[in-house]
């Protein structure tokens, strides 16, 4: 018997044999990771191309693999233990963002995961009305849920905003930033402090201001700063009903500024009453207040409202007329007068008392 042949013939059937395990092993490995991938990649797609938009809320305290249960449970990803899995592969576990988010059936689990941890929450739809206060703005705010009505209240003062707004210098540190919170139309996301509200609204002044062509000149030839012009466009604002009057509004009010007659306008009266009425009683006008344009000349300390783009215009180009005096026709409109007698007909032929 040939042992040493019978020896060789054994080395090469293990040899064989061990190629043969190799080759399967790799190809089963090969399979393996292909079905992986398939299922992974099948799992991170769309639940459906339904484009409808879905509300998801990811608490505070929520980790990924609650998340990731909870989107299940909504329908916007197919696979929890996929979404989990790669969200810890890529990093993405612990970096999620609590917040409001507008999400979809018809996207990726790896669109729904980047929107979580970059935090692109839903936006609300703010709108703010030319000549609304700081009041007013607050409760917009808070209806919107965005913010407390007494928390944004609380830090809309100036010392918080001076060193990256100039204009707000002139302002006492703990006076409001009333006037300067600019009326628009804003998308903001939920869960951010009073501060980033506010200092967007702010911001958004100082582009529309600072956007005037050679406001800064229109500032030095009317002798005023910015807080004296937004002090004098919110006056305008409240007291203009109709566009193609604030011009001229803003010429009565120059007109008394240069001759030292008090302003007298009901609009800063209602400011220290907190409500608008109708008809100023005497007691009314007689109320101790810098507000009270009745009782000192000049100027309030500040501005009543926050006035929109035309009434600044208006206060930086007033029109060119002598009048002094202005009464409500009632319908909107004004009667401008230049002299207290030809005042006092168009209040008796009106019947109002209002100036």
């Amino acid at each position: 018997m040939d042992t040493r042949g019978y020896i060789e013939r054994i080395k090469d059937n293990l040899l064989f044999r061990k190629k043969k395990i190799v080759i399967i092993t790799f190809f089963f490995t090969i399979c393996l990771f292909a079905v992986s991938y398939l299922f992974i990649n099948y799992n991170l797609k769309p639940v459906s191309d339904e484009k409808i938009q879905v509300a998801f809320e990811v608490e505070e305290g929520k980790n990924a693999k609650q998340i990731a249960e909870i989107l299940k449970e909504k329908n916007l990803i197919k696979n929890p233990h996929v979404f989990y899995l790669y969200a810890k592969w890529k990093g993405y576990d612990t970096r999620i963002k609590a917040g409001e988010y507008i999400l979809s059936p018809s996207m990726t689990s790896q669109v729904i995961l980047l929107k979580l941890v970059k935090g692109e929450t839903f936006l609300e739809k703010v709108t703010i009305p030319e000549g609304s206060t700081i009041n007013e703005i607050a409760r917009i705010f808070e209806e919107k849920r965005l913010v407390k009505k007494e928390e944004f209240i609380k830090e809309a003062i100036s010392k918080n905003y001076k060193e990256k707004f100039d204009f707000l210098k002139p302002i006492p540190d703990n006076a409001t930033v009333e006037g300067f919170l600019y009326p628009d139309t804003y998308f903001f996301p939920k869960n951010r402090p009073a501060t980033y509200y506010i200092e967007k609204l702010i911001r958004r002044f100082q582009e529309v201001y600072y956007g005037i062509p050679e406001v800064k000149i229109l500032e030095e030839k009317l002798n005023m700063n910015t807080l004296q012009v937004v002090t004098l466009a919110s006056i305008i604002e409240e007291e203009a009903k109709i566009d193609r009057e604030k011009p001229v509004i803003s010429a009565v009010f120059h007109n008394r500024l240069s001759k030292n007659i008090p302003l007298q306008s009901c609009a800063t009266v209602e400011y220290i009453l907190n409500e608008h009425k109708e008809k100023l009683t005497i007691e009314d006008l007689k109320k101790d207040s810098p507000y009270n344009t009745y009782l000192y000349k000049g100027l309030p300390p500040g501005p009543i409202s926050s006035p929109g783009y035309k009434a600044i215009i208006a206060a930086l180009k007033p029109e060119k007329n002598d009048y002094l005096y202005f009464v409500s026709n009632g319908d909107g409109s004004h009667t401008f007068t230049s002299n207290y007698q030809e005042h006092l007909k168009a209040k008796n032929k009106q019947g109002k008392n209002n100036k």
